[in-house]
């Protein structure tokens, strides 16, 4: 692919943002009813084409459904025009398949001499492109006749309706909606739509709403405005659009147009949406259109759910889920109580999130003592109105700030990216306040800016306060079970790498080699890569660091890191309580914590005290305040990296700043090593550098001179460690 080519995914999302500007795209346009088309299709392999590739495929105007790749139609002994450009579609390999070997390299072979074959899941599926073209483009095909109906549309529409199980209400006057708290559709009666064809596609746009309730397909519901809510919305309607057309019901999206503005925003924000609504569009599709079929989608979907479910609040109309049995923040339900109605909502049982701030309605109270206060029942805030949290959106993305979803405004700082940010970089953070004039700030940490950030709207009233902050704390509840969900899930893949791997034992891998250190309870996998795992202080594994040959470091994606650790020499955090003093002088209750984990195998190397590998500065603290909750009387030195070359920058020597934080937060101390101009210049900065560059016995005696003269200093301030301040705190450091 030329280095100026755009990526295909990029021009999808693209053309589909145009289209969908334009009214373009092809769920945007009235269908006939009476017409039925066949979804795209090769009509050679009578395969038709799926998600977002169906869905491209329809966007380039052809009223042939069929497409075929060059040498296809050349088999048909069709000849493709002179000046006719292809269309590519993707494909996905999520499976390979590879000849079975034995511990010596050589095939395993079957009972017939033939070699075994075995197909298993890759980690990351293989993407393949294919360029096709419409039969329209083709020369020598017979031309296409729509196919004639084999049955009544509407009898199958109300078949279709029958089987989904789904009981359905006419008690509307002009809308129509799902409600997955009572797992009902609402309609108005059938002589308020124009015809009985308007009617049932309307009906069957809501039954694939109610694919998504948690007994069948487990989809997720939001607030309006939310991504959850356009996502559900564009799938909906991408689906409606397959079933009509299909079905010869006609398309009518008049009926959603005022979505719009909300698929846009989301898909604007991350174009995974539109991706990931055409995928799960056909899936509905399916559902509604093979009722066969039904059992085995849900299970998939279930499956796909690990167990966990997403109660959350639904669309515009605001619907609710119920809460289950679980107890847990992602099951609760945020109600919409004005600041003068907390006395009441309080006495029908409502209780306060003091971290979301926000009154929810508990597990197993009867919500018809909240019905007042739910989403449902509150007016729905005009879109075309001031809406901060769509301006907040906006000056973030002015500074640089990558946001893929809306902010979360809950006064609470939150990291993100910055646009120029290497990938695992969060050189930015955000906080908002609802309160008053909404208002908040972004920190630039690489230019050190912070923009002060109020509304150009009025004072919020108290009902669009609480209904911005009812959505904010719903979203950061869907959020953190999101988080929590991939990180079970990366559990399990960094589980089977490390049981795949080696143990490295004796044996020096070439990253150990280069630096000059064992490797304790580390592995290697099958590429040569060293492994160090991630685990909490209970022993679980979560995630596996890998690092190359090269020195390259990466993490189980979506795993978890936050007070995760390896220890090295874990049998001597037995021995928590101050004794005597070792041959390093340094007592036996002495425990370290380093940053990654050639420097903390040169820190234990050297002191001979276990030593903790926390694998980035900003896991320091919460590795020291986890290994403090296990070991209260421990001494804890955080042995720091000197980031020297940083200091003239805004984020300062993060290796020191991080460190005396995280000792600060234990009563701890902190040693870094001191180098000399020429080491500064080498660009000499950790434990390990000092170690390789001198010696051991050079790490010995800085650690032991640093920590003698904290102790002098304490003792002659008359201070604790953790009463004494930050500054005093790098004293000694010979910085």
């Amino acid at each position: 692919m030329s280095k100026n080519r755009k990526p295909w995914r990029e021009n999808v999302a693209e053309e589909m943002i145009r289209q969908i500007e334009a009214g373009t795209a092809p769920f945007q346009k009235p269908w006939k009813h009476g017409v039925i088309t066949n979804a795209p299709h090769n009509p050679i392999s009578k395969r038709a084409y799926q998600g977002i590739n169906a869905l491209w495929l329809n966007m380039q105007g052809h009223d042939d459904p069929r497409w075929l790749t060059y040498k296809q139609a050349v088999s048909l002994d069709a000849q493709i025009r002179a000046g006719e450009k292809s269309c590519q579609v993707e494909y996905w390999k999520w499976r390979e398949t590879a000849v079975l070997k034995d511990d010596k390299g050589k095939p395993v072979l079957d009972e017939h001499g033939n070699a075994k074959k075995i197909t298993y899941k890759l980690d990351r599926p293989k993407v393949f492109y294919a360029n096709v073209f419409n039969a329209s483009q083709i020369d020598g095909l017979e031309p296409y006749i729509a196919p004639e109906p084999g049955f009544d549309p509407i009898e199958k529409a109300e078949e279709l309706l029958a089987g989904g199980n789904v009981p359905i209400k006419h008690d509307q006057a002009d809308r129509a909606y799902y409600s997955p708290a009572h797992d009902e559709i609402h309609l108005p009666d059938k002589s308020s739509f124009k015809g009985a064809y308007e009617y049932y596609a309307t009906a069957l746009h809501e039954l694939g709403h109610a694919t998504g309730h948690s007994s069948r397909m487990a989809r997720d519901f939001g607030p309006f405005g939310s991504e959850i809510y356009a996502k559900e919305e564009l799938r909906a309607e991408m689906a409606s659009y397959m079933v009509s057309r299909e079905l010869g019901l006609g398309h009518y999206p008049a009926r959603h147009a005022s979505y719009v503005g909300n698929w846009l925003k989301a898909i604007k924000e991350d174009r995974n949406v539109l991706f990931q609504a055409a995928r799960d569009a056909d899936q509905i599709a399916s559902w509604i259109k093979e009722p066969e079929l039904r059992a085995e989608i849900e299970r998939k979907a279930q499956d796909n759910r690990k167990g966990i479910v997403m109660e959350t609040k639904q669309e515009h109309e605001a619907e609710y889920i119920p809460p289950g049995p679980s107890p847990s923040k992602a099951n609760r339900v945020y109600l919409d109580v004005p600041f003068e109605e907390k006395d009441q909502a309080k006495a029908g049982g409502a209780k306060w999130d003091r971290k979301a701030k926000s009154w929810y309605m508990p597990v197993g109270i009867d919500w018809k003592s909240l019905h007042k206060w739910l989403p449902e029942n509150q007016p729905v805030l005009n879109e075309k109105k001031h809406d901060p949290v769509a301006e907040f959106t906006d000056e973030l993305k002015a500074a640089g700030v990558v946001i893929k979803a809306t902010p979360v405004m809950d006064g609470k700082w939150h990291r993100v990216s910055l646009e120029d940010d290497k990938k695992g970089e969060n050189n930015a953070s955000y906080r908002a306040f609802l309160d008053g004039i909404p208002n908040g700030q972004i920190q630039n940490f690489k230019s050190g800016e912070l923009i002060r950030w109020v509304s150009r709207g009025e004072r919020l009233s108290d009902e669009q306060r609480a209904a911005l902050k009812a959505e904010a704390a719903q979203r950061s509840a869907e959020r953190t079970s999101e988080r929590l969900a991939a990180q079970k899930e990366a559990a399990i893949v960094a589980q089977g790498k490390w049981d795949k791997a080696v143990n490295i034992g004796d044996k020096m891998t070439t990253y150990l080699t280069g630096k000059k250190v064992d490797g304790y309870d580390l592995r290697e996998d099958s590429k040569g890569r060293t492994l160090v795992p991630l685990r909490d202080t209970d022993g679980k594994l979560w995630s596996v660091q890998s690092i190359s040959e090269d020195g390259l470091k990466r993490f189980t994606i979506s795993g978890r890191k936050s007070g995760l650790m390896h220890v090295i020499d874990p049998l001597k955090l037995m021995d928590e309580n101050p004794g005597p003093k070792r041959s390093t002088g340094i007592d036996t209750g002495t425990i370290f914590i380093a940053e990654g984990y050639s420097t903390a195998a040169s820190v234990y190397e050297a002191m001979s005290r276990p030593t903790v590998v926390a694998f980035d500065a900003s896991n320091l603290k919460p590795v020291a305040e986890a290994i403090r909750k296990q070991h209260p009387n421990a001494h804890i030195v955080i042995a720091a990296d000197n980031d020297h070359k940083l200091e003239s920058r805004p984020m300062g020597n993060v290796g020191i700043i991080k460190s005396i934080q995280a000792a600060h937060a234990v009563d701890g101390y902190v040693v870094a090593p001191v180098f000399n101009g020429k080491q500064k210049a080498e660009g000499l900065s950790d434990w390990n550098d000092l170690a390789n560059a001198s010696h051991s016995v050079e790490v010995v005696r800085q650690i032991q001179s640093q920590i003698r003269q904290r102790q002098v200093q304490d003792k002659a301030q008359n201070k604790t460690p953790d009463k004494t301040k930050d500054k005093q705190k790098a004293v000694g450091l010979g910085m």
